[in-house]
């Protein structure tokens, strides 16, 4: 298993247990937001997001309620 992969499952996920109250902190992670081509790797490898689809993904989650926040 690859380290950035083990830490986000083991590492991570305990602080996404956290909760203000009632209200739990979904935390979306990105690598990339770029065209930059991964045909060549595989689906489980790749780390880029098409800034459409990026767009398409935060527009969804505006649509049902969804803001973000800063981290400072």
């Amino acid at each position: 298993m690859r380290v950035d992969r083990f830490l986000s499952l083991y590492a991570v996920k305990p602080l996404l247990r956290l909760r203000l109250g009632n209200a739990s902190i979904p935390i979306l992670m990105y690598h990339s937001i770029s065209e930059q081509d991964e045909s060549g790797t595989s689906p489980y490898y790749r780390t880029c997001t098409a800034p459409k689809v990026f767009s398409a993904q935060m527009k969804f989650l505006s649509s049902r309620g969804f803001r973000s926040i800063s981290l400072w």
